[in-house]
């Protein structure tokens, strides 16, 4: 069995690994039974030795970035395997894209076959919040131009499994999948998309949305008040995730009339003469009006098990976040500029990048820490759209690995 350590691709295969041990164990039990399934894992794992980044396929138009190649590999090796997985890589990094490049090559298959055949692949569903089915819709158009698209929402949309098509990709809406439930089980997707798959939660959920763009977003929208003296949110139709481009391109064609924007898309958006700013966070008055003052906005989370069981790896990943945010604190900003902007943010001007991290240094919170009673100023945004009910702040938060990590590396 190879040693743990914090590489993702390593602690797999320490789980997964010791196939000779693992297949004795399993031949000296006399009562284990396993499917044909199971068997074709266990071959395939016989012969794993790695995920390897994967290139687009020749009909995806565009060029990936390295750290998608990665995930595109990784989606290939679940679909190996047969196992579901969830792609968490943060706003605005290309998860779609990476979606619509492994559905291309899903798309060459399905083309490839008769439907006749068996062994065709069969269709995607994609289950996304209704503010970023435009998202969807652009981003397959420019990408995946061959990808056939059918937007399964709406009163025109089909109402059986034998009038919904033949597509490539079918979008709808959480809502729409738990009102058509009973006739789109009958379709043997090939793939199930979830987008923002919180929205899920568990099978008592309807279509709650837990994201954290969204949450916030409707808090601020809420109580930030329009000219007649109501909430912006009963005004406008805003979108709170996706692609700078179909974001951008949706809000400058009036698509809808507001985004959740980060700094770039913002600075842009200003320039070119398209939108500007209804609320900003780094106006502290404005903040202070609408949240009352500070309270944890992107915090890192872990299951209460994996810090009793594995503590070390909690505390090498906080020292890593933590370390390198005291880096950013007293780097010199053409020094961040050049760290961030050809490998992941080359899309923008060299000028946008680095308004972009002036901007995030006047509202980082360099050390860390979360207090209780800024905790309970950000559980009035929290409850009920994100949680159902108030989580006291000492079953929530533990600040240890913090303080250890700031007596390393000083503050």
């Amino acid at each position: 069995m190879r040693r743990l350590s914090l590489h993702g691709q390593e602690l797999f295969l320490a789980c997964l690994g010791g196939g000779v041990a693992r297949d004795a164990l399993l031949a000296a039990q006399p009562e284990v039974s396993f499917d044909e399934t199971f068997r074709r894992v266990q071959e395939e794992l016989r012969t794993f030795d790695g995920i390897e980044p994967a290139e687009a396929p020749d009909g995806f138009s565009g060029e990936l970035r390295s750290y998608q190649k990665d995930g595109l590999g990784w989606l290939h090796f679940l679909r190996r395997f047969g196992f579901g997985g969830c792609l968490a890589d943060d706003m605005g990094l290309g998860k779609t894209v990476q979606a619509l490049a492994l559905l291309e090559t899903r798309r060459q298959l399905r083309a490839a076959k008769p439907p006749s055949d068996p062994d065709r692949p069969g269709p995607t569903l994609a289950v996304v919040p209704r503010s970023v089915l435009f998202n969807w819709e652009q981003e397959a158009a420019r990408f995946t131009p061959a990808l056939s698209v059918q937007n399964h929402s709406g009163l025109e949309r089909a109402r059986d499994s034998a009038t919904i098509g033949d597509s490539d990709l079918i979008l709808t809406t959480y809502g729409t999948l738990r009102r058509d439930a009973a006739f789109l089980k009958d379709i043997l997707f090939d793939y199930v998309i979830l987008d923002e798959a919180q929205a899920i939660k568990n099978a008592d959920t309807a279509t709650a949305i837990g994201s954290g763009t969204y949450v916030y977003g409707v808090y601020v929208l809420k109580n930030t008040k329009a000219a007649d003296g109501k909430p912006v949110n009963d005004h406008v139709e805003w979108v709170a995730g996706g692609a700078s481009t179909t974001m951008l391109g949706g809000l400058k064609a009036g698509k809808f009339d507001a985004i959740m924007a980060v700094p770039e898309w913002q600075s842009a958006a200003v320039e070119e003469g398209f939108g500007h700013a209804i609320y900003d966070i780094a106006d502290e008055k404005a903040w202070n009006r609408v949240f009352g003052g500070p309270i944890p906005v992107t915090v890192g989370y872990v299951l209460k098990e994996t810090v009793e069981r594995s503590p070390d790896l909690v505390q090498g990943y906080v020292n890593a976040c933590y370390h390198a945010q005291q880096w950013i604190r007293k780097a010199k900003d053409d020094e961040i500029v050049d760290l961030l902007w050809k490998p992941y943010m080359g899309t923008f001007k060299r000028e946008v990048v680095l308004e972009s991290v002036r901007y995030y240094r006047t509202i980082f919170d360099w050390d860390f820490m979360i207090e209780e009673k800024d905790y309970e100023r950000g559980m009035k945004v929290w409850v009920p759209i994100a949680v159902d009910k108030p989580i006291p702040f000492a079953k929530a938060v533990d600040m240890s690995f913090v303080r250890k990590a700031q007596a390393r590396f000083g503050s």
